[in-house]
């Protein structure tokens, strides 16, 4: 649980938990860690709406979700996993809507955060993308 006053950030060695994180040095750890955000979500919530324009990236911490593609359930998305960050990656527009089919603790990066790592840590940056790209089998 969190209290009120770590509501910005979270905590360096919960980040290294993140797989996409694993291999960051303290450092870059400690910068990542300001700029994500954990939420816990109900069961059902649609956390990406197909069609919206892409403002935050996400990684799963905990728990399950749906990808739907014109309501259609294309995959399943668990801990590890990361999604939303294809629209500040490759266009500016979401590919699929996910919701989630269990409750759930999400990590999530805002654009500006994003575009922030790319100035100041541009090889993570480069990773992160890499990562991406290479789970949509484009890399």
């Amino acid at each position: 649980g969190s209290s009120p006053c770590d509501d910005r950030g979270m905590n360096p060695n919960r980040v290294r938990e993140i797989e996409i994180f694993r291999h960051l040095s303290k450092t870059e750890l400690e910068r990542i860690a300001g700029w994500l955000q954990s939420y816990s979500v109900p069961e059902g919530d649609l956390l990406v709406r197909e069609g919206t324009s892409a403002q935050e990236f996400f990684l799963i911490e905990d728990g399950e979700a749906a990808v739907l593609e014109d309501g259609e359930r294309v995959a399943m998305l668990g801990p590890g996993d990361f999604f939303g960050e294809i629209g500040l990656v490759e266009t500016d527009r979401r590919t699929a809507s996910i919701i989630a089919t269990t409750p759930m603790d999400v990590v999530v990066m805002y654009k500006p955060e994003f575009e922030r790592m790319k100035t100041e840590l541009p090889t993570v940056a480069d990773q992160i993308q890499a990562a991406i790209r290479a789970r949509l089998g484009r890399a």
